[in-house]
């Protein structure tokens, strides 16, 4: 009922939005239209990022479509967005991607700009894994202070809505605060600085499998509880006779909270040449969490199922190199180290009863290139490579990697 509510709320604020833009500004306005297609292929020796290393090639196409109307006080912007994957030995994790975006920007007046977004995204699949099939709306509020080439504030308020449909348990509401600021000074240099306040809020009880051991003569009964993964595993209970049932119970577990810190200094050394180091910094509030890790299936590490940031503290460091190179391209190398500490194991017999512990470095590098034939806007060229090393105190998540990706994009 509350999902209900808020799609016809949103339904009726982009109603309003249109309906003031044709009664004040309609006889103004001018469109421009863009389309653009996206091919690219991906080579990675451990594509499922876990010790049994499995290599294979993914296959990504993208097509989107924006309509931009340009008023003479707003914009508004209407995007479509649709993808496919394609996997050579494992294609049974295909999964295809929708999304439709509306957003408007208002000057409010100088330098200071209002913005609201709204978005609907379905993920899906047409094999065993549409268990993991999500549907989400996302609204966006946004005010920007562009001080020019001086100062840059941005604060924004995001709620999102993400229904796993199949899977009800793991389907939660979110709700993000960001401030972010950017300094210029005059000796070339840029400071940065991102605050991110995040709670998620569960919409279901999560269903377990807990074990029940119990004394046959006396009924005096102990308990050991899974945790963490909705689908099961338990603990061990005790008793000196102990015989044992299993039991599927719903828990109602309460939200989690976390902040994010994110500062980075860049540089610019020459005019070609530019350097900057980013630090970072996870606060996760809460224990709480449902993870899905182990299951073999993401191929995004980002995805919150496979390695959800409110599960972990995290501290980071990354150094990037961006240079120009001739004929317009555009390379761009980096180093990074993390480490994690995670409120949860899935092998107490590897990590001693402790709780996973995760360092990782990343060598990564691009080059970029755009060109802008005759009959089509442009086209752009990527080449990326990247090696990374994971040591963790679980076995299943020690391990290498290596992957390089080509993309061609085509926008008219």
């Amino acid at each position: 009922m509350g999902k209900r509510v808020v799609i016809r709320s949103s339904f009726i604020f982009l109603c309003f939005i249109y309906l003031q833009i044709y009664l004040t500004c309609a006889p103004e306005a001018r469109g421009a239209v863009n389309i653009s297609v996206d091919q690219s292929v991906v080579y990675d020796n451990n594509i499922f990022r876990n010790s049994s290393v499995r290599a294979d090639f993914l296959y990504l196409t993208y097509v989107d479509l924006a309509y931009l109307f340009d008023f003479e006080r707003l914009d508004i912007n209407l995007n479509y967005n649709g993808g496919l994957s394609a996997y050579q030995d494992y294609n049974e994790h295909r999964f295809n991607i929708s999304a439709f975006n509306a957003d408007i920007q208002i000057p409010i007046m100088q330098h200071l700009l209002y913005g609201a977004e709204i978005g609907f995204m379905r993920n899906g699949h047409d094999t065993e894994y549409a268990v993991f099939d999500n549907r989400n709306l996302e609204l966006t509020t946004n005010l920007r202070l562009n001080l020019g080439n001086r100062f840059f504030q941005a604060a924004s308020f995001t709620y999102l809505d993400k229904d796993y449909h199949n899977t009800m348990e793991l389907s939660f509401r979110e709700y993000q605060l960001s401030l972010s600021s950017r300094l210029f000074l005059e000796t070339r240099t840029t400071l940065i600085m991102e605050l991110h306040l995040k709670q998620k809020d569960f919409t279901h009880d999560s269903t377990v499998l807990e074990k029940v051991i119990y004394e046959k003569d006396m009924g005096n009964p102990g308990y050991g509880k899974g945790r963490g993964n909705p689908y099961g595993g338990y603990g061990n209970g005790y008793s000196s006779r102990p015989d044992s049932l299993l039991m599927i119970s719903n828990i109602s577990r309460p939200g989690v909270s976390q902040a994010m810190l994110n500062l980075k200094i860049a540089q610019s050394i020459t005019a070609s040449t530019g350097m900057s180091i980013g630090f970072s910094r996870y606060f996760p509030a809460s224990e709480t969490t449902r993870y899905l890790t182990g299951q073999d299936y993401f191929y995004n590490e980002g995805d919150e199922l496979y390695d959800d940031p409110y599960t972990y503290h995290s501290k980071g460091v990354q150094l990037t190199l961006t240079q120009m190179l001739p004929f317009d391209a555009k390379f761009e190398g980096y180093v990074s180290y993390a480490d994690k500490k995670y409120n949860y194991n899935i092998d107490s017999l590897s990590t001693g009863g402790n709780d996973r512990e995760d360092n990782q470095w990343r060598f990564g590098m691009g080059i970029r290139k755009q060109i802008t034939p005759q009959m089509i806007d442009t086209v752009n060229l990527t080449i990326d490579l990247l090696w990374l090393k994971n040591t963790s105190n679980e076995v299943y998540f020690d391990y290498k990697g290596f992957s390089v990706m080509t993309g061609i994009g085509v926008s008219f």
